[in-house]
């Protein structure tokens, strides 16, 4: 589950950071970021994450 959790929110925070500065540094930039559904629900019969 780490795993999945790391790809799908640790991803974007790692992207952010690294574009951020140049974007502040520039006065503009837009930020865009794409989830799956399954990213946002799971199987049934998969027990709750604690």
């Amino acid at each position: 589950m780490r795993r999945i959790f790391a790809v799908n929110v640790l991803a974007h925070v790692h992207a952010t950071r690294a574009v951020l500065p140049s974007m502040l540094e520039r006065g503009r930039g837009h930020l865009m970021t794409v989830a799956s559904r399954p990213a946002c629900s799971r199987p049934p019969a998969t027990p709750p994450t604690p």
